[in-house]
């Protein structure tokens, strides 16, 4: 039976998967964890992704028009509670600090991330300011890539959980 909720509890009620944005700037590859990601259309693949509008990762895209997102698999957890003080302005390599393995793209310079289910290469299409601080990106997938040997993982009420049937070859 459905119960009443406190309103406050609502956004980590609904499942989250996790990502990490990758992007480059100047030849200094740069990554970002991220909670929401989501497909809105399949043909062409566009996606909308929501930054926070004073972070490095975010004045990157703004500068190069591109990113890859990469959904997490059990292997990028001990790199989460990590990140969360690092910025790519001061830290010269995220990925040697957290222990994330870069892998060069094909047709953007962000790289991909090993071990992820899956890697998408994007450009962005068309930024929306919604509220102070806080930008909606439309993104169009230009590559794709996935590993079914690291499933996905998400999140469920600040916990993370395996994505036992991700998606079929």
């Amino acid at each position: 039976m459905l119960q009443e909720a406190a309103l406050d509890r609502a956004y980590r009620a609904t499942p989250q998967g996790l990502y990490l944005i990758t992007t480059s700037r100047d030849g200094k590859p740069n990554l970002q964890f991220a909670f929401r990601s989501l497909g809105v259309i399949q043909t062409p693949p566009y996606f909308v992704f929501g930054q926070q509008t004073g972070n490095y990762s975010y004045e990157t895209v703004k500068l190069t028009g591109e990113l890859v997102i990469n959904t997490c698999s059990q292997a990028h957890i001990h790199a989460i509670r990590a990140s969360q003080n690092l910025t790519g302005r001061d830290e010269e390599d995220k990925f040697a600090v957290l222990g994330i393995t870069p892998l060069p793209a094909k047709l953007v310079k962000a790289p991909l991330v090993k071990d992820s289910y899956a890697s998408v290469e994007c450009r962005l299409v068309k930024e929306l300011d919604v509220v102070k601080g806080l930008a909606i990106l439309l993104l169009e997938g230009i590559a794709c890539y996935y590993d079914p040997e690291h499933p996905p993982i998400f999140r469920l009420d600040g916990k993370n959980y395996p994505m036992m049937d991700p998606l079929p070859e």
